[in-house]
């Protein structure tokens, strides 16, 4: 039991003593002391100096202002070395802490986005700066570093948190050859070397701005290695802003042709403005299984264009895709884009927001390429600039290889192609029969196409297949999904030159339907599906007035009386697994999954039951192990809050309770929640087979006493698990407590243990493995769950005990300048005040103007800090007013 509580506190970012021999380093440019890196007033003021002394398991921390590597380091191997070869090159074991102002006593009082801690290429001093930084490469000016940070076969306890890295330029003036490691990683140049060939750097809360490299990998460049090269690094709250590659990855390039484990978690970073000329705006894969989790690309671009004729191409605006078995959560792609090519789709051009690909001999070495997409928007994405472009959003080409994209609770909206696909553009071909049977695979299930516009063929779909000795390589399946108002002058939702794709319980526009007016143009009728207008909120608003997809507000959502709620195949293959729709909500509410990616969730289906579930609150015992709506008998991982109301439905031979917890000490802590209840019986039968309750409050007893007779009694299915979500990654596979049965989960008043009120209560077992900040973690203990139920209404919306306060937000303006920091936030918020000192009325309030927090603070040095009080995910609007009736308003979104 120590040793899992020791595993938790490391869990939970509690600060630990660092191990034994290991030492913190001090670096602050203005110290004035003894210069040995022992303290903040003798901190060493030049960081290369911090470096050359630190050893495995040192911590180096630095203050806030500018640094610039002093170090030559021999990165291209041509034993001779180049002023511009100056880098900050970390020791493996050694990791790099910005954000201080150089007095504090732990990492945990740092803000790095407050303090900025600026790691720059600049080495002659006269790039053109805003705010201490180039806005973009345009700034870049004179003498800068090849690469800003070196790393050299180093494991995941190397890396940096909390810095920026601007200004690097792999940019020889005379390269060796085509292949110099100089031409790549302008900001960070990750090297694996022989005997190793793994280099796993950890980077956290950092950002990239206005780094080039002439070749590939403007921000950062993994370089590939041979045959069982690694690189797992994890990449995390990190932004790329703005970078650029003269050939390949503006921002990043990872991955290798050949076999390896190349798979960095990239989870929660931004891609804005990044550029490169050939290939991925942003972010490059090849033979890779990463994991992109909640990360936005926009304004990305692959630039290149060839009015002469040629076939330069600019491919994939956002990210390509080489060989790769990458898994998308949660990601948006919006507003990228990428030129095609005049002359034919195998040379590579197109693919707004990604270019997919794959060849024989890459899947002769790395097999099928598979890469998915779960919950993920994709907006505003072109494919122009040449005579033609293909793919608005997605291309997938596949020359006589094996590839099979998956696509699951995603939109397509407002796409556009200069020519073919206004969304998707698909393509294959085969020279010569390879030694296995060649595919393209496309699999689309409860996904949402409306508003891409192709200016030849294809709104919606271009299909271009191949016969290969007699059998079609293009075979594509849609399910449960939407298609409505995608638009084009030749086949408007679809167009097939070539290939199967075949279509079920799906809307098409002008498909006429399943049965005899199917129109046999748009594919293979596979049943069930129907022809008419789908009933969007908003089809004119995708995102909705936040301009966020995914929350409660998107246009694409089902009203109410929609054809296509409760029409879709629940055994499609494509949901296996799959409880939530796009927002996170419970993905199957009635007798059938609704089409689209948006589950309605204002329909109350006869002959079924269903309650939210929320956190009991009527009472507050002094104690600190009292459950809130799920507790783990683990010390960190303790106290979970439901993130919104969750759905218990019961279908009468059983129940299932769905939804999403998160950690009242750590919102990135947070799992996904699926409990089947099963072989329901009533106090008699229940009490006959030995077994009793439960309960935890006298008040909680006293309903018991008075009820249990009335209340259901569950079994818990093995089939209940919890999956990480946010910062977590595992499942946790839950079974029945205690094994003797002697209680069970149990429903009705008083039942959820802590009060009188009708709830529904129970334990449970769970064991799995976890990851969490790079480290796997083997769990196992008992849990419970002990949650207020409240029966749905005709709209499906809990009722509220009071009215919140509210107003109408037109009535205060928003500030353009920064009152809020950070923004996104997530567990607390900084406020810049318009005096340095003097008390406010903080107000909080959510998209409808409801009041959601309100306090009133002292400002302290111009600034007030405010703990947000477990918001759920989204966008609010924060105002404070003086005590003099300045008042000042600003949005703010809550991760």
């Amino acid at each position: 039991m120590k040793k899992l509580i020791a595993v938790l506190l490391f869990l939970a970012g509690t600060s630990m003593a660092i191990s034994s021999g290991a030492q913190v380093i001090y670096v602050n440019h203005a110290a004035a002391g003894a210069n040995d890196g022992s303290s903040w007033a003798n901190a060493y003021t030049s960081l290369s100096n911090a470096l050359a002394a630190a050893a495995y398991g040192d911590e180096i921390w630095l203050a806030t202002g500018t640094y610039y590597p002093e170090v030559e380091v021999d990165v291209n191997k041509n034993l001779a070395l180049d002023p511009r070869e100056k880098t900050f090159q970390i020791p493996n074991g050694v990791m790099l802490y910005g954000g201080f102002t150089g007095v504090e006593l732990s990492k945990e009082e740092r803000d790095w986005q407050l303090n900025p801690t600026i790691l720059s290429g600049d080495l002659d001093h006269n790039d053109v700066l805003s705010d201490g930084i180039p806005f973009g490469t345009g700034e870049l000016s004179g003498f800068n570093a090849y690469h800003v940070v070196y790393t050299v076969n180093v494991d995941a306890n190397t890396g940096v948190d909390g810095v920026i890295i601007v200004g690097g330029s792999a940019s020889p003036a005379a390269p060796g050859s085509s292949t110099d490691q100089n031409l790549d990683g302008g900001g960070w140049y990750n090297d694996l070397q022989t005997p190793e060939f793994a280099s796993s750097p950890t980077i956290r809360n950092t950002r990239f701005q206005a780094n080039y490299a002439a070749s590939e990998g403007g921000a950062i460049f993994s370089q590939p290695g041979p045959a069982g090269g690694q690189m797992v690094s994890e990449i995390w709250h990190t932004r790329f802003i703005r970078n650029e590659a003269g050939v390949t990855a503006g921002a990043l390039y990872v991955g290798s042709f050949d076999p390896g484990n190349y798979a960095p978690v990239i989870r929660g970073c931004e891609f804005t403005g990044n550029k490169a000329i050939r290939r991925a705006g942003a972010l490059y894969l090849v033979g890779d299984h990463s994991l992109i989790d909640s990360v936005r690309f926009s304004q990305n671009r692959a630039t290149a264009i060839s009015p002469d004729g040629s076939t330069f191409t600019g491919s994939g605006g956002a990210a390509n895709l080489v060989a790769s078995n990458a898994t998308f959560t949660t990601c948006t792609f919006a507003g990228n884009s990428a030129t095609g090519n005049p002359t034919g789709a195998y040379e590579g051009g197109g693919g707004g927001a990604i270019h997919i690909s794959i060849n024989e001999p890459q899947t002769n070495s790395q097999g099928v390429s598979a890469p998915s997409f779960f919950n993920c928007a994709f907006f505003s994405n072109v494919a122009a600039g040449n005579t033609t472009a293909w793919g608005g959003a997605i291309v997938h080409l596949n020359d006589a290889g094996r590839l099979v994209p998956g696509y699951v609770n995603c939109v397509f909206a407002s796409n556009q192609a200069e020519t073919y696909g206004g969304a998707v553009a698909n393509f294959t071909r085969v020279m010569s029969p390879p030694s296995f049977s060649p595919e393209l695979s496309p699999r689309f299930t409860n996904c949402t196409f409306t508003g891409n516009v192709a200016s030849v063929r294809g709104g919606g779909f271009y299909n271009d297949g191949f016969e290969s000795m007699g059998t079609e390589i293009l075979n594509q399946t849609v399910v449960n999904t939407i298609l409505f108002n995608n638009l084009s002058p030749e086949g408007g939702e679809v167009y097939t030159m070539d290939g199967n794709t075949t279509f079920s319980y799906s809307l098409i526009l002008f498909s006429g339907g399943s049965g005899a007016g199917w129109d046999t143009a748009v594919g293979i009728d596979g049943g069930n599906n129907i022809d008419t207008s789908p009933g969007f909120v908003d089809a004119g608003d995708p995102d909705g007035a936040d301009n966020l997809f995914g929350t409660d507000d998107d246009g694409l959502r089902l009203i109410p009386s929609s054809p296509a709620v409760s029409t879709g195949n629940s055994a499609a293959p494509g949901l296996v697994g799959v409880s939530i729709d796009f927002r996170g909500e419970p993905r199957i509410l009635g007798p059938a999954v609704d089409m689209g990616a948006y589950e309605q969730a204002g329909i109350v289906v006869p002959g079924f039951k269903l309650y939210w579930l929320s956190a009991w609150d009527k009472i507050k015992p002094p104690c600190l192990s009292c459950p809130w709506a799920i507790l783990l008998a683990d010390k960190i991982l303790s106290r979970f809050d439901w993130r919104r109301p969750a759905q218990f439905i019961d279908y009468g031979d059983h129940a299932v309770v769905r939804g999403t917890i998160v950690s009242t000490l750590d919102k990135g802590i947070s799992f996904e929640v699926y409990l089947k209840l099963e072989r329901p019986r009533d106090w008699n039968a229940w009490s006959r087979l030995g077994r009793t309750w439960i309960v935890y409050t006298p008040a909680a007893l006293k309903a018991a006493l008075r009820g249990h007779q009335d209340w259901t009694y569950w079994e818990l299915s093995d089939d209940s698990y919890l999956v990480g979500t946010g910062d977590v990654e595992g499942r946790l596979k839950l079974s029945h407590a205690p094994s003797n049965y002697k209680v069970g989960f149990q429903f009705g008043k008083g039942a959820n243990g802590w009060d009188g009120d009708i709830g529904l209560g129970g334990t449970f077992s769970y064991s799995g493995k976890v990851k969490y900040r790079g480290k796997m973690h083997a769990l196992k203990g008992v849990g419970s769950l002990n949650s207020d139920a409240e029966l749905c209404t005709r709209e499906c919306v809990p009722a509220l005990d009071a009215a919140p306060e509210q107003v109408a937000l037109t009535d205060f303006p928003m500030q353009e300048a920064s009152l809020v920091y950070p923004n996104p936030a997530r567990d607390q918020i900084l406020i810049n005040t318009p005096e340095l000192e003097g008390e406010y009325r903080v107000m909080i309030f959510d998209r409808n103007g409801s009041a959601r927090q309100v306090q009133v603070a002292q400002a302290v040095n111009g600034h007030i800090t405010m703990v947000l009080n477990n918001l759920s995910p989204g966008l609010y609007y924060v105002r404070i007013i003086s005590t003099s009736g300045v008042a000042l308003s600003q949005k703010v979104l809550v991760e």
